[in-house]
Formats: C-alpha cells, structure tokens, sequence
C-alpha cells in the first residue's frame, strides 16, 4: 500500500475526547492525513458515514498541508473513511460522537 492511511496520524493514537459539559450537542473531528513518506496528504477526501449503514454525512478535502475539519455534526455513531486516486482507502473503527471533539 503506497498510501498508509493507517499511518493517519498513528492510527488514531493521537485521538483525544475533550467532552463538553455546555448545552451544546455539536461535536468535531479534525485530523491531519499523511502518506508513507510522513508528507502531508494534499487533496485527499474524508467522508464522514453514519454507522451502521454507512450513509454519507458530512465530507471535507484536505489542503496543502494535509489537514481536515469536520464541524458541527450532531450526536450518533460514525466511521471516517479517507480516500486519494492512487493511494489505498481507509476506514476508521466506528466513533460515537456526543457533543466532543476528536483529533486525529
């Protein structure tokens, strides 16, 4: 695999939960994609899917310096998937997001 997604940030080992005690119900996943060469990802998509039938929610294209925000989505279950042309896919374990923001 010439793109290891996997690699996306150390496999989400990077990935903390700062839960929000307000009454706000809005959560965030922002996060940065790399490749094998730990170079930033330029132009990869990232799809956010609703979990357990993997409808699309929310998507985001990274820039120049490989990284993402998703904002603003409402409370459920998730899996990010990440895909460049040319590269392998990836697909995260599934997040249950409630109102807290997770880096990637």
């Amino acid at each position: 695999m010439k793109f290891l997604f996997g690699c996306f940030l150390a496999a989400f080992i990077g990935c903390f939960y700062s839960y929000s005690y307000g009454q706000s119900s809005a959560s965030s996943i922002k996060g940065r994609v790399i490749n094998a060469t730990n170079a930033p990802a330029e132009g990869a998509t990232i799809l956010l899917l609703t979990s357990p039938d993997s409808a699309l929610f929310k998507a985001a294209v990274t820039g120049k310096n490989g990284i993402f925000s998703l904002n603003n989505i409402k409370q459920g279950n998730y899996i990010v998937y990440i895909h460049k042309i040319g590269y392998a896919k990836y697909y995260s374990s599934k997040y249950r997001l409630d109102g807290s923001e997770i880096d990637m």
